[in-house]
């Protein structure tokens, strides 16, 4: 399924129901980039796509979207695949904002606050979307909403040899001691799961990692993905978000299937670690 870059696309949407609030609504579209309707406020668009599944043309086209620093920035990468996949993302993240803005895509401005975080600059911020991205290896998230502030983190779940010097450093006694309590391969999952959370609520404040505190303004929705990736999403209250336990088709077959979803409930046995 490809857009008009040529690029694989998924769309997912989350959102509240009138209502009880038991339903989560999802629905997947292939849309025309920039023409398409703006999100309501009550909603999460979560993009994936496959970096390493872009065609060389699409590439080069998506390369012209980006601004001199951005071109900069995709040079000074010194292998090939890396270079491709930052233009891919960049290229993507500006086609997905220019359809929710109603801009180009090269029309688009950045601006970056204190950690570097990006934000819409310009008059287009003045839609009010905000959006947050998230890459390992061939695969990247695009989440955008119009709620307010977003973070999004995704991780691979690995062997860590030194997962405990990593966890002293980024969690309290508590949360460690709660990771020391599963065997593996519980514990890795545990601790990809928690470390996802963390820094999904640091990219939406737009902090490092030690301002990365779980309380405050934000619902935190944790899920896995295929057998073994673990995403995080951190934003408003307001939205409730979607927990898929994993889709069945990659990003190019033409339908989905979600095996579970349902609104956010942080249960510890599922949680893992409950930071």
């Amino acid at each position: 399924m490809n857009g008009r870059f040529g690029l694989p696309v998924v769309r997912l949407v989350a959102s509240v129901p009138d209502g009880d609030g038991r339903g989560v609504e999802l629905d997947w579209t292939e849309s025309a980039m920039w023409t398409r309707e703006l999100i309501s406020e009550d909603q999460i668009e979560l993009w994936q796509i496959d970096l390493d599944a872009v065609a060389d043309v699409a590439v080069a086209r998506l390369r012209q979207a980006l601004s001199a620093d951005e071109c900069a920035r995709a040079d000074r990468f010194r292998f090939d695949r890396d270079r491709c996949r930052f233009v891919i993302t960049r290229g993507a993240l500006r086609c997905l904002l220019a359809g929710s803005v109603g801009v180009s895509p090269a029309a688009i401005r950045f601006r970056y606050g204190l950690a570097g975080k990006p934000l819409i600059a310009g008059r287009a911020a003045g839609v009010g979307v905000h959006f947050n991205v998230t890459h390992s290896g061939n695969l990247a998230l695009i989440a955008i909403t119009r709620a307010g502030d977003i973070g999004i983190d995704l991780e691979p779940v690995r062997d860590l040899p030194d997962w405990e010097g990593v966890a002293n450093l980024v969690f309290d006694a508590r949360q460690v001691a709660q990771l020391h309590s599963f065997a593996e391969p519980r514990r890795m999952q545990a601790f990809f799961r928690a470390w996802t959370r963390k820094e999904a609520i640091a990219k939406a404040r737009g902090t490092g990692l030690g301002g990365a505190e779980l309380n405050g303004p934000f619902t935190l929705s944790t899920f896995s993905f295929f057998p073994n990736w673990v995403v995080s999403i951190a934003a408003p209250p307001q939205v409730r978000f979607l927990r898929c336990r994993g889709w069945d088709s990659d990003i190019l077959s033409p339908s989905l299937t979600v095996r579970h979803h349902a609104p956010f409930s942080p249960a510890a046995a599922d949680s893992a670690v409950n930071i």
